[in-house]
């Protein structure tokens, strides 16, 4: 395909995405980034009209491209976007029950807030091991905003110049965890979708305290074995302890 053609179709997405996030802003008047950005939350349920818990549940394990952090306690999704303080507020609280074994979450990368959004998960993706590059990215994020300053995060530089055919892939797949979020009318970040041991799927659209969280473990349904080992999109999978600084 030429090359200006690529850039054009680059620049088509990067309108779309942009269209996106003005339209989630005038869900929250006092936003000065996006209408992505939730407050406080509470768990909730998971509509599903139109297909069952657990076929969904085994959709989102084998559609969604993700990160996954830890191999113990129960498994969450968490949506998250390098540009959402308060996803960043959520890792942390997360970061604790995984280093404890008590927890299982797969990051799911979206573009979502800003326009840097995008190359910044495309470099996520494409890390040598992007479990160590978030882990590496969040204390970036962590320390600037300790010292109220604006994180410069490592992103990919070429994505909207000179996209190679890895790039676009990576694209691809971080559009689909866009457009996931989009299907389900989910409007807010951070948000976590988890089976709970009845069998419905929970949602969490928002921050949500560490307590309440660690509270909700008991809730939490652990994914059989044979749920962990047919992920096909999981990326670099690590012991949050091992290889965490």
């Amino acid at each position: 395909m030429p090359s200006f053609v690529i850039r054009m179709l680059l620049m088509l997405m990067a309108v779309v995405l942009l269209a996106a996030c003005t339209k989630k802003t005038t869900t929250s008047a006092n936003s000065n980034k996006a209408g992505v950005l939730a407050g406080v939350a509470k768990p909730g349920i998971l509509r599903l009209p139109e297909v069952s818990a657990a076929h969904f549940w085994s959709m989102m394990g084998s559609h969604l491209t993700y990160i996954q952090q830890g191999h113990g306690g129960p498994l969450i999704y968490d949506f998250t976007d390098t540009n959402c303080p308060y996803c960043h507020v959520m890792y942390s609280s997360e970061k604790r029950l995984i280093n404890e074994g008590r927890l299982t979450v797969r990051y799911v990368p979206v573009a979502m807030i800003e326009p840097s959004s995008m190359s910044e998960a495309v470099y996520l993706l494409q890390a040598k091991s992007p479990a160590m590059e978030l882990s590496h990215i969040e204390r970036i994020i962590g320390d600037n905003m300790d010292n109220k300053n604006h994180a410069m995060l490592p992103h990919a530089t070429h994505v909207f110049d000179k996209p190679s055919t890895r790039d676009m892939a990576t694209i691809r797949e971080i559009e689909l965890n866009n457009g996931f979020l989009r299907e389900i009318n989910v409007d807010q970040l951070p948000d976590i979708i988890y089976q709970q041991r009845g069998g419905h799927l929970g949602l969490v659209s928002g921050l949500i305290s560490a307590g309440r969280l660690t509270a909700m473990l008991s809730k939490i349904a652990r994914a059989p074995d044979a749920y962990m080992k047919n992920a096909h999109n999981m990326v670099a999978p690590v012991l949050m302890g091992e290889n965490d600084e």
